[in-house]
This record gives C-alpha cells, structure tokens and sequence, in this order.
C-alpha cells in the first residue's frame, strides 16, 4: 500500500461504505469524502462525515500508518487544525489535534476488494511496455474517444505552452517563433534542438533581410549549425564558407556549440538535406505565419510544406561527396510531421494569446483530419483493441505511453481507473 494507491481509493470510494466504525468504536457515515488538494495541506478538503449521530464538516487526512501524522510534521502544523476524520490503511499511533482530543480514525484495511488491489500490484509491477494490454479488451470506446481528446488536448497544451514561453522572450514576435518550432521539426527527433538553436540564434532582422537570397540564407543556417567547418574542395561549399564568413562578421554571429548528428541516420534525414529544404521553405513562404492563420483546408496545409532541395544536393547527402542524381523534396511524413508538431500548436497558442477560439478549434480539427502517425511507439499499440484512426488518436497515444505508462501513473489514468473499478 502507499498513500497514492490509498488516495485513489478514498476519493473514488472504492471501499465498503455500510456499517463503518472508527478505532474508538464510533459509528461514522461518509457523506461527502471531499476534493483530493493537490497543493500542501490536507489531503481532501471539505468532507462531510457523522460520527455516532454528529455531523462533521472539515478536512480529511490519509496516511498509510497512523503514525505518519507525527512522521510528516502534522502535529506542529496550522494547517491540519480542522482534520475531522484520520484514514489509514494501519492504525499503529492514536493521534490528537491541538486541543488533545483524539482524532476519529478510520482503517480502510479489510474494506477494500482483494481484487483491486491485486490489479494494482500486476500493473505496477509489469516489466512490459504497456503494462494494462490485457485488460483493455474489457475498455469501451466511449471511454476511449474521451480519454484520447482529453490527452491530445494535454499534449497540445504542452506544445503550445513552450510557444507562448518563446513569444514572451521575442517581445510577440509569431513569425520568428513559428520558424524556430518548424526548424526543430525538420531536424528531427536527434537534431530538433539544434536546428530550433540555429534559427534562435539568427536575429530576426538578419533571417528577413536574407530570406529572398538562397546563398546567404543556406550559409546562415548550415554556418550556425557548423557544418561548414571544414576545407572543402567543391567550389559550392567553398562559396557558402565565404559566404557565411561575411555574415558572421557583418552581424556579429556567435556560431552554436552544440553539433548536429548523423550517425545512424537515413541520408535522406542528414542534417544537409533537412537545412537545404527548410531554406526552400524560408524562400518559398517568408509570410509563413500569415498564411497558417488563413488556409483552413488540412491538404492545402500539407502542400505549403512540399519542397525540394538547392541543386547541389541532387547529387550529394554531404560536402564534397557526390552521389547519384536524386531529387530530394520532403516527403508527406515531414510534411504532416510539421502540421502536427509545428502548425497545430502556433494556432493553438495563438488562439489562447488572443482569446479567439476559432484558431483553437482549428487546431483540434487538424489533428481529425490528418492521417494517424506511425512510428515504433504506436505499432505497439496497433497489435491492441485500441483504434487509432487519425493524428488525434496517434498523439494521444504518444501523450498516454510517456506520461502514463512508462511512469506507471495508472490511478491517474482512465484506462487504469476503468480497470480497477
């Protein structure tokens, strides 16, 4: 037993509610058990309790063993003053308040289902990665299609609030933001802070007065980055090294410390080639911001993000090394990539920051329309009774895997409730 697990089943009232008795003796009845406070104090607030024909309206507390309450402090605490009910799983100290009168205590040991807390133990204790499968079968979609907004939602809260982070630190600058969160998108899960490092560490002045010259803005980007360190034989890279050499010096750039990899990596994802289509992009939409805010349509969406790379990189994944002519423009993954990981949080921020929900259902929308994502994470999940039939689901199911069921939190989790209910 630990004090989550017995939280859990206090607020739920998963135990024996007829014919209670505290340790004194005393008949009580659980009217209201109260709302469990997530900040410092009392466990539950205003519960309503009758003790031997007394009414009670007060604060719960809930300890594994009674003597907890001398454990954490409480005695010498004014916030646990008005406790009007003790609930443990041990009764091992009698404990008093303030007044040294003593406080009614309630054992929750032997009230609750055996098989309750079998099911915890199994969920807890599975080394597996999705600990709950074998229950699932038993979860109907209703509370599935639920539980998969509510964590979308969460996810996209996540996002769209590292945005509104970044807009405050750019004096509201949603132009500049936008690039930063797409840049991190084309590189990936291994490059992604860097290349969001790279156009960050552009001045905004700079990136605009660049965005109609492919030379300087490739330079900018792949010079920042550090990838043209290097004594390069093919005049294209050498051209770039002047380049970036003059730009850096015009504007007092301060080149990143962090590098980008490539090790065990596809070449088409080489930090290269994803730097050389995020210019195009750069060339082909500097309004990118504006022109989110006003195309609704999920496929014409996709299409912004089509690009293709500088010429040089038909035939090359790396300076100097030529390969064979091959024409390399972003693929639907990235593209819808970008929408889901980029777009749909800019219009959600967006949507909050100025108090406009059209943005925000638009946003949500998306995430409908769009295709479900595949990846090593959710191919787990597609051998389960668990549908996942656009980017919604997908994301949700990221959101449930990291923050639920890699940290075990299955009492804070729908499935899990449903399952130990």
């Amino acid at each position: 037993m630990n004090e989550k697990l017995l939280q859990f089943i206090w607020q739920f009232r998963y135990f024996r509610l007829n014919n209670l008795y505290t340790t004194e003796g005393f008949p009580v009845k659980i009217i209201k058990q109260g709302f469990l406070n997530t900040n410092q104090g009392p466990d539950f607030l205003e519960g309503i309790i009758d003790v031997n024909n007394t009414r009670w309206v007060g604060n719960i507390e809930l300890h594994v063993n009674s003597s907890d309450w001398f454990k954490h402090g409480h005695q010498n605490d004014v916030r646990y003053q008005n406790i009007i009910l003790h609930v443990v799983w041990m009764d091992d100290k009698p404990v008093v308040d303030h007044h040294g009168n003593t406080i009614p205590t309630l054992v929750l040991n032997g009230l609750v289902a055996r098989t309750l807390l079998d099911k915890y133990q199994q969920l807890i204790q599975s080394a597996d990665l999705l600990p709950c499968k074998n229950w699932l079968p038993s979860i109907s979609e209703l509370v599935w299609a639920s539980w998969k907004e509510r964590l979308a939602v969460e996810r996209i809260n996540q996002k769209a609030s590292y945005l509104l982070e970044k807009i405050n630190t750019t004096n509201g600058n949603w132009e500049w933001v936008l690039w930063q969160m797409v840049a991190r998108v084309f590189g990936g899960k291994v490059n992604g802070p860097v290349f969001e490092l790279v156009i960050q560490s552009i001045p905004w002045g700079v990136m605009q007065r660049c965005s109609h010259q492919p030379i300087q803005l490739e330079a900018l980007l792949m010079g920042q980055a550090g990838l043209l360190d290097g004594d390069f034989k093919g005049t294209y890279p050498q051209s770039l090294q002047k380049e970036y050499s003059f730009l850096q010096k015009k504007y007092a750039l301060k080149q990143l410390k962090q590098q980008v990899a490539f090790l065990r990596m596809r070449p088409a994802g080489f930090p290269t080639i994803r730097f050389s289509q995020l210019v195009a992009l750069i060339l082909q939409h500097p309004h990118l911001a504006e022109k989110i805010k006003s195309t609704s349509d999920h496929l014409h969406l996709m299409k912004l993000f089509h690009v293709n790379v500088q010429p040089y990189w038909c035939n090359h994944y790396q300076f100097d090394d030529e390969e064979t002519f091959i024409e390399k423009h972003s693929g639907k993954e990235l593209q819808q990539s970008i929408v889901i990981n980029a777009i749909v949080p800019f219009l959600y921020a967006y949507g909050i920051s100025r108090n406009h929900s059209h943005y925000i259902d638009r946003a949500i929308k998306l995430l409908y329309h769009l295709p479900a994502e595949q990846n090593k994470l959710l191919r787990k999940w597609q051998e389960l009774p668990v549908t996942n039939n656009c980017a919604l689901h997908s994301q949700a199911l990221i959101q449930l895997q990291q923050f639920f069921c890699e940290k075990k939190a299955c009492l804070t989790c729908a499935i899990g409730n449903g399952i130990l209910k």
